[in-house]
């Protein structure tokens, strides 16, 4: 493919469209998706939200995340749409994370202190490594800090469903 082909091509992948109502329409249509599973589990857990009191409080912010990343793709940018497309995704991040490390460690402060911690070397991470590495260093420490106290619990049950 001569490189002319594939810098149309790449651009094209990008979808940037800013003449349009929707600047980023694979995007945006992508996005309406995050509102089905907070549909369905709000349908499913309806009268039962104290139970499952976890999942009831992730479902709010994954509903603002399906609007801020429909916002935010649909308008190409803007501080506001950024922020609704970002913050509640690190806060569900933040909250179950520490949730996974208080079942381990058996209490909330052991798991807020080693999510904030981890934070911490993340952010000290992306000011170092500043672009794309460091964005992508960025998921893999976090999400490592997610895996770790799951494949930890799934360890201590042998590897079996989790019963409480």
């Amino acid at each position: 493919m001569p490189y002319q082909e594939a810098q149309e091509t790449i651009q094209y992948y990008y979808e940037l469209h800013p003449e349009a109502f929707i600047k980023q329409p694979w995007n945006t249509y992508s996005s309406l998706l995050f509102f089905l599973p907070v549909i369905y589990w709000l349908w499913k857990l309806r009268g039962q939200y104290k139970t499952y009191w976890v999942l009831a409080t992730i479902l709010p912010l994954a509903f603002l995340n399906g609007i801020g990343s429909t916002l935010w793709h649909a308008n190409n940018g803007g501080m506001f749409y950024g922020l609704l497309d970002v913050l509640p995704p690190f806060l569900m991040m933040l909250f179950l994370t520490s949730y996974f490390w208080r079942l381990v460690l058996g209490k909330w402060w052991h798991g807020i202190f080693i999510v904030l911690g981890s934070v911490g070397v993340v952010i000290l991470t992306l000011y170092l490594m500043q672009g794309q590495g460091g964005v992508n260093l960025y998921y893999l420490l976090m999400g490592l800090v997610i895996l770790t106290p799951n494949l930890i619990m799934l360890s201590r049950m042998h590897w079996h469903g989790y019963q409480q």
